[in-house]
């Protein structure tokens, strides 16, 4: 169990500190008003990336927040 514990540790702080990089309003409306507490995969990998302003073509499934992310880093630069 304390190894489970333990990687869903490292994987909140990770996900923290991703949307650490994201403007503070960005980051109340995700969280206060979209009502989402996690990134989805698609998220965690593409922001940092964005936000250094790489091209990135991503390929995800309908629904999994590509978009959002997509529009709020573009704002962001």
């Amino acid at each position: 169990m304390a190894a489970t514990d333990d990687k869903q540790e490292i994987q909140q702080q990770q996900q923290e500190e991703v949307l650490q990089l994201l403007d503070p309003q960005i980051q109340n409306y995700f969280k206060k008003e979209l009502g989402h507490t996690q990134l989805t995969s698609v998220q965690k990998c593409t922001i940092e990336k964005m936000l250094s302003n790489f091209d990135c073509i991503v390929q995800s499934p309908t629904g999994s927040g590509s978009i959002f992310f997509e529009s709020a880093c573009n704002n962001e630069s």
